[in-house]
């Protein structure tokens, strides 16, 4: 094939057709040729184009290493900002640490509440239990009279 339209340039090169046309129509004597009425690619405009979008794209790649390399090295902002990174790193173990140290003085009181209740609990049975076992002092002076003599007062 001695020329390309303009599509099969395009999907030759691996770029759009609008980056094909903005190439073309810097010079388009250079690149293109008029066959039968059409305007097409000729081979030697294929191996220009081929060219300078190698070229284009080295130099995109190179301009991006060296922008990220340069400007990640030499911001000043970038160092304060890891500084406070660290610092707010160390301030989150400290308060971790903290909230470590509440729960576990928590879940004590929690223990130490439940044993009081249930030492309550307890005391109360016995309380319960001693006073059903009683038998009012007034029962025991008057045996036959318990219907008459008032219950002890707690």
């Amino acid at each position: 094939m001695e020329h390309y339209t303009m599509t099969a340039a395009a999907r030759e090169l691996g770029i759009s057709r609008q980056t094909l046309y903005k190439h073309v129509n810097r010079d388009s004597k250079l690149y293109t040729a008029d066959i039968e009425g059409k305007r097409v690619i000729t081979m030697y405009g294929m191996e220009l184009l081929q060219n300078i979008i190698r070229t284009n794209a080295k130099n995109i790649v190179n301009a991006d290493s060296d922008i990220s390399a340069s400007s990640v090295d030499d911001d000043p902002r970038i160092a304060d900002l890891q500084a406070e990174v660290v610092t707010l790193q160390n301030t989150v173990r400290g308060l971790q640490e903290k909230l470590s140290t509440a729960e576990k003085r928590c879940s004590e009181a929690e223990g130490y509440a439940r044993a009081m209740k249930d030492a309550h609990e307890k005391s109360m049975e016995t309380i319960q239990t001693l006073s059903a076992r009683r038998v009012s002092w007034w029962a025991r002076l008057l045996p036959g009279k318990q219907k008459d003599a008032p219950a002890d007062q707690e």
